[in-house]
Order: structure tokens, then C-alpha cells, then sequence
């Protein structure tokens, strides 16, 4: 028996090293899919998107692969995110399945900043491959005793991230419980291999490149009890739904290029292929990662919902100031034509014109017969000659007299305008009707008017309005004070 527990510590002490880094599976493309590390990210891009990922790594050697499928999103009109993902990993001497449900909840703080909390909740399921465990006595009880089932175990993390206009920084705790998984046999003999709590730090930001391109580096840092930390350096440029392309650096271990499409802003694809920099980079070969992601809808990102939404409210701004312009110009109007109304009552009764028709005396000397001379007077024998008095008559004036257009308080009013660029637009039309017009500016409020005259008294503005009234041109009277 005592063989037996030293070759379960050996065994258990070279799977500790390799899998406690391993207990949280490697991903090249999470660029798409942060809540693999972090709860608190779930839904982050506000769309429902669904990913699957198929990873081989290790390609000199066999059995190290990691297959996922994840889902995620946010209800809409919610401050929620959703996410659950379902993770195979393979490292040749152990297969570990698990699956996690995701959530977040994003805390408004102003303009543009949010505060993410969020856990995950799942069962981790951890099983070894002892086909491929060769040991020098196959007989040992300790075979048997690892080749049992010990079951699946519960398991949760938490996550917090803050972000603000484009800037994020975030932490996680996966496997918090460090549930343990135990081996045990009919003898009461049992093997205990806890999950272990991992500590991941990660941020980034987007740097705008142009209109609808954008730059985003992201460093993350995992740490794990018995292992050193690892930093992963990635560098990402986006053509916003359209395409990416991307390189990481992963503390001693590789560097990893990617890239990838996105088809009618529902489809993505996406390659990335990890070079081993470590001294076994000859033993170990490459790693190659495929990626195939669907959106099942185009909801936008808080920053295209707050672009919109200033958008919209500067919009309505622009029609409200113009229809209170307008109001304000129709105040302005019916407060003139008050005051006109107001000056017309208390103006002086009017007069009615008299027009004195003089009779002018001519007198006309008509031409006597032949063989007689003008008579010289009554009785005289001669004939006089015939005068007659023709009654002539003025006609009636129609037209005020000559006035100047700068003179006198009672205006001929033909126009009314704000701008004055409408007012020399309807001199040009009365020009074009032989008609005379002037153009006044009233102090104090701007308001342009085109009139036919100013006159001292108004019983001539009257005539001039009386005289010049048509169907195309109405005149009125208004009093400048």
C-alpha cells in the first residue's frame, strides 16, 4: 500500500504542475469573447452572439486540443448580460467538460462610464485518460483507483469591470470554490485534486482610426497557486464589422498572429496561429485555433445608442428653434398689426376731400359776316359780336401730391418682411410692374418693409392707397412714430 501512495504522489505531483495552468483552458481568439475569463464582460457588445471554437494545440504532440461553444447577450432595455459557454479540454492525460452560465450587471455612473459585476455558476467535470498513462506496473492499484469516476463538481467565479468611453479594467476570480474532485475505490482509498482559484487582471482600450476603424490593445495577467504568471500582450485592429487583424505576445510561451471576416454583419470567421517560443518550441510544434461566430441580431453598443440619441435630441433642438422663431414672428406680426389697429382709432376722424372746381371765364370773339363791322356797343346799328362762356371744369384728383419717400409718419405699406433679402425681392417684382417702391427698416425690431411713400397727413396716404389698390398690390397704412 505504501508503493502504492508514492506512486500517486509522483503521479499527482507532475499533473499539478502541467494541469493547475491548464485548469482554465487556453484561448488565442477571446477577443470576441472576454466573458471566457471574465463574467462581468458577459453581453459586453449588446448583440446575442453565438461562437464556436476549435483549438489544436501542440501540434508535434497528440491529444492536446479545446473545443468551446459560448452564447451570449443582453435582454434588450436591460442592464443585464447573459452568457453561457460549454468548454472541452484535452491535454492527452486528462479531459476536462464543463459548462457555466454567465451573468453581469451593468451599473450606469455617468456619461459614458459603467461599473460591471458578474459571476458564473457551473459544473466542472474532470476525468483522466489512463490509456495514455503508461507506468511500469500496470497493476498497480492506483490505476484502478485514478480510472474511476469521481463525478462532477460545482463551481463559480466572479468578475468586475469598469469601464469608461472606450477604456476598460477588469479582474476575475474563476473557480472560486476550489470544489474537490475526489477518486475513490471499494477499500475506502481515494485521490483528492481540488480546482484551483485563478487570478486574471485584464484591460484595454479602443483608439478611433478614422471613421469606422479602431485600435485596440489589451494586456491580461492569469496567475494561478504552483505556477508563474502569465502575461498576454495583444495588439487588435478592427474594420468595424468588416475584418480584423491581430497579434499577441504570451509570456514565455508563443506569439500568436490572427485575423479574420465578417460577412453581411452576421457571420464571423476568424484564424490564428500560435509559434512556441519556449525551448521545447521544436518538440512542442505550433497551434492552430479556427473560430466561427454568428450574430443574431444588429443590436447597437451603448456608444452607438448614446451617438444616436444626440443625434435625435440635436435634431428635434433644430426644429423646435425654428418653429419658436416662427412663433416669435408671429407674435411679432399680430403685436404690430394691434398697434396699427390702436393708432388707426385714435387718429383724428377723417375728413372727406372737397375738390373746388373754379369756372374760368374765356371769352370767344366769333368772327362777324362779311360787309359788317363789330358793333361797339347796344343801338349802334353794327353787329357784336357773339362771346360765349364755356364752363370748364378740373377734373377730380386721384393721386396725392408729390411726396418723398423719407418724409412724413403715415407709410404706404405694400410688404412686410424679416430678411431683407425678401423685401428686395418684391421691390424687384413692383419694379417690374412700373411701380416705385421704397424700402424702410424699422429700428428696434429689423423688420423690413417696401412701401410707396410717406406723407405728413393721412387723408394722402389714404389717396395714395386708394389710388394704387389692385388685384396684385394691396396697400395699408402704417404709422411711424
Amino acid at each position: 500500500m505504501k508503493s502504492i501512495k508514492i506512486t500517486i504522489a509522483v503521479l499527482l505531483t507532475l499533473i499539478g504542475y502541467t494541469s493547475f495552468a491548464q485548469q482554465v483552458p487556453l484561448y488565442g481568439q477571446y477577443y470576441f469573447n472576454r466573458f471566457l475569463y471574465n463574467p462581468a464582460l458577459a453581453g459586453e457588445s449588446g448583440r446575442t452572439e453565438a461562437y464556436l471554437m476549435g483549438r489544436r494545440q501542440w501540434t508535434a504532440l497528440d491529444g492536446y486540443q479545446t473545443r468551446a461553444v459560448t452564447l451570449s447577450g443582453s435582454p434588450t432595455g436591460t442592464n443585464v448580460g447573459l452568457g453561457i459557454y460549454y468548454v472541452n479540454d484535452v491535454n492527452n492525460i486528462a479531459v476536462a467538460n464543463n459548462v457555466y452560465g454567465n451573468y453581469a450587471y451593468k451599473v450606469k455612473l455617468n456619461e459614458g462610464s459603467e461599473l460591471d459585476l458578474g459571476f458564473n455558476i457551473g459544473v466542472y467535470d474532470y476525468r483522466f485518460n489512463m490509456q495514455n498513462i503508461v507506468l511500469a506496473d500496470m497493476n498497480d492499484a492506483a490505476v484502478a483507483l485514478l480510472n474511476n469516476d469521481a463525478g462532477p463538481v460545482v463551481d463559480a467565479g466572479a468578475g468586475i469591470a469598469y469601464k469608461n468611453k472606450g477604456f476598460m479594467i477588469g479582474a476575475a476570480v474563476p473557480q472560486l470554490i476550489n470544489g474537490p474532485i475526489i477518486y475513490k475505490d471499494n477499500y475506502i482509498s481515494s485521490i483528492e485534486h481540488d480546482l484551483e482559484s485563478h487570478y486574471q487582471m485584464m484591460t484595454s482600450v479602443d483608439i478611433k482610426v478614422g471613421k469606422n476603424a479602431k485600435l485596440q490593445p489589451m494586456v491580461m495577467y492569469k496567475g494561478v497557486k504552483n505556477a508563474p504568471g502569465q502575461i498576454d500582450a495583444n495588439l487588435m485592429f478592427e474594420y468595424i464589422d468588416k475584418a480584423w487583424l491581430g497579434a499577441a505576445y504570451r509570456d514565455d510561451y508563443a506569439v500568436t498572429m490572427m485575423g479574420g471576416v465578417t460577412i453581411s454583419n452576421m457571420i464571423r470567421m476568424g484564424y490564428a496561429y500560435d509559434w512556441s517560443v519556449s525551448g521545447y518550441n521544436t518538440a512542442l510544434g505550433g497551434s492552430h485555433e479556427l473560430m466561427f461566430g454568428v450574430s443574431l441580431n444588429n443590436k447597437v453598443s451603448d456608444e452607438d445608442r448614446l451617438k444616436e440619441e444626440q443625434e435625435r435630441l440635436r435634431k428635434e433642438a433644430e426644429a423646435q428653434f425654428r418653429l419658436d422663431s416662427m412663433l416669435m414672428e408671429r407674435d411679432d406680426r399680430i403685436d404690430e398689426l394691434k398697434q396699427e389697429v390702436k393708432d388707426l382709432e385714435n387718429a383724428p376722424n377723417r375728413v372727406d376731400t372737397v375738390v373746388i372746381v373754379k369756372k374760368i371765364e374765356t371769352p370767344v370773339i366769333v368772327q362777324a359776316p362779311e360787309g359788317t363791322e363789330p358793333s361797339t356797343g347796344a343801338g349802334s346799328g353794327t353787329t357784336t359780336p357773339v362771346v360765349e362762356k364755356p364752363k370748364v371744369e378740373t377734373p377730380k384728383q386721384t393721386t396725392p401730391p408729390a411726396t418723398t419717400p423719407a418724409g412724413g409718419k403715415f407709410m404706404v405699406v405694400v410688404g412686410s418682411f424679416t430678411e431683407k433679402k425678401n423685401a428686395d425681392r418684391y421691390m424687384g417684382q413692383l419694379s417690374a410692374q412700373g411701380i416705385n417702391a421704397y424700402a424702410y427698416v424699422e429700428p428696434g425690431s429689423g423688420r423690413h418693409y417696401v412701401h410707396l411713400g410717406r406723407f405728413d397727413k393721412k387723408s394722402d396716404a389714404r389717396a395714395k392707397v386708394a389710388a394704387t389698390n389692385s388685384d396684385s398690390v394691396n396697400p395699408w397704412i402704417k404709422a411711424i412714430k
